[in-house]
């Protein structure tokens, strides 16, 4: 009998059997398994394409996200003066810097208040009391509207409580801060200025549009509507020296010898120094008496001058509601031309 298996199992083995790869097998699939991978050399060379990339764009988005704060910054100034022009078509006058209910206390609201409703605030307006008289026990809100705030500026600082009835002779000023101060004069001329006394103080012009117990209309400001200077951007002190009330306070206790309200103005400057200067390069700072020898000499506070947080000047609000970017190197005579309303000035040059 012939044993017809073997051939059939052999058969099969041959049919089924896998070849052995070949050296040129080898190679080509070790090229293959080898091109799958980055080398450090690529690796490094990607995350430096990568970081070159980010370094050029970095700068534009900044300079971007800067521009679109530039521009809500100066529509803020825009929308302040469009209330204070609100205010004049109700009360033929523009609103004062600051007003005073009553020379015996140091009481009274600043120009920010007083516009509240001409920027749909008129809540905020109704629970600060535009006729009250200080409301020494009043906790004010802690709301701060955004339009008094500049968005380019690092402080976000909030109102935080009520006045101490205790100590009625001092005024606590991180209630109502803004970024944004009216100018109350152009600090070039001795004509229309409250001289006042006291070391800390400085003189307060009011040669401008908006300061203490001012009744400006339109038709005083002479010089123009487009070429006189309301509001400008400040830097300084917000959480200090800013306040939704007066923005003034007590040279002392009070008394009848005392001078009140009017010796201090922190809702309204002057424009006597540069946009963003260097107190100490202009030499406007007061020896304190109560300094040790050599100390650094203060600013007096009626000198505090604008700026911004914006590279190389500052946005003005014109009383015309127009908002220029003032740069740092204005002409100074230009620049204090602008800031009064009918000083009748020449005003060469470009702003």
């Amino acid at each position: 009998m012939k044993d017809v298996g073997a051939p059939a199992s052999a058969y099969a083995q041959a049919f089924f059997a896998i070849p052995e790869p070949t050296g040129a097998a080898l190679m080509i699939t070790g090229a293959a398994d080898r091109c799958r991978a980055f080398t450090l050399v690529e690796l490094l060379v990607v995350i430096a394409i990568i970081a070159v990339l980010v370094g050029l764009l970095l700068p534009a988005v900044q300079a971007a996200r800067e521009a679109a704060r530039r521009m809500t910054c100066a529509n803020h100034l825009r929308q302040l003066v469009l209330a204070a022009h609100l205010y004049e078509s109700r009360h033929k006058v523009l609103p004062p810097g600051s007003r005073l209910h009553d020379v015996r206390q140091r009481a009274g609201v600043s120009w920010r208040a007083i516009v509240l409703d001409g920027i749909e605030e008129s809540a905020l307006q109704d629970f600060v009391g535009l006729q009250d008289d200080g409301g020494y026990a009043n906790a004010y809100p802690t709301h701060v509207p955004e339009v008094f705030v500049c968005p380019s500026s690092p402080d976000r600082p909030t109102n935080n409580g009520p006045y101490d009835p205790a100590t009625p002779s001092s005024l606590q000023l991180d209630r109502g801060w803004s970024n944004y101060a009216g100018v109350n004069g152009s600090g070039a001329t001795t004509e229309g200025v409250w001289d006042l006394t006291g070391t800390f103080n400085g003189d307060l012009y009011i040669d401008g549009v908006f300061y203490p117990g001012s009744e400006v209309r339109f038709s005083h400001i002479t010089d123009g509507a487009s070429q006189t200077l309301a509001i400008g951007e400040r830097v300084y002190g917000v959480t200090r020296w800013d306040a939704l009330l007066e923005g003034a306070i007590w040279d002392g206790p009070p008394g009848p010898t005392r001078r009140i309200d009017e010796v201090r103005s922190f809702a309204t400057k002057n424009v006597r120094y540069p946009i963003n200067a260097d107190p100490k390069q202009f030499g406007y700072y007061y020896q304190d008496a109560t300094a040790p020898p050599g100390a650094e000499k203060s600013l007096k506070i009626n000198d505090f001058y604008f700026g911004s947080h914006h590279p190389g000047g500052a946005h003005f609000a014109m009383t015309d509601a127009s908002v220029p970017f003032l740069r740092d190197d204005i002409d100074i005579n230009l620049y204090r031309a602008l800031g009064s309303r009918n000083g009748g000035e020449v005003r060469d040059g470009e702003f």
